[in-house]
């Protein structure tokens, strides 16, 4: 199991860093326990942000556009299967993270609508999975 979030906290070639990833292994961006891709980017240091679209090679100023290639990175790591919890594939924050370790109350109750799903893209997913051998 490899989980991109952890591949962010100081090592410089953790095995969470897709290029590491190995081919029996399940990638994930996040895990249930995990903050949103986009509540994990939010809350990181500025050096750690850059850090991060540096390795997925989004270089642009607004880095609220890049979520994109960071999902595009993890489909292009030996894993042999990827997994995106739902949040990341609409790009929901912190708002919708489905559980917080050690917290009592409030975990479990994120819902999505049938309205929600049809709005991911559709066409993108099928693209990259075809163009990195996933299908």
């Amino acid at each position: 199991m490899r989980v991109l979030q952890f591949g962010f906290l100081g090592d410089d070639d953790s095995i969470h860093l897709p290029h590491n990833y190995e081919k029996n292994t399940v990638a994930y961006t996040g895990t249930h326990d995990n903050n949103t891709l986009l509540g994990y980017v939010w809350e990181l240091s500025d050096e750690n942000r850059r850090r991060l679209f540096d390795y997925v090679g989004y270089l642009e100023p607004d880095w609220d556009k890049g979520y994109d290639d960071v999902l595009r990175t993890m489909l292009q790591s030996h894993s042999d299967l990827v997994i995106f919890p739902i949040q990341d594939l609409l790009c929901y924050g912190a708002d919708t993270r489905l559980n917080t370790p050690g917290k009592a109350f409030g975990n479990w109750e994120y819902r999505v609508t049938k309205e929600q799903l049809m709005g991911i893209d559709k066409e993108k997913f099928s693209k990259w999975l075809t163009l990195y051998k996933r299908r």
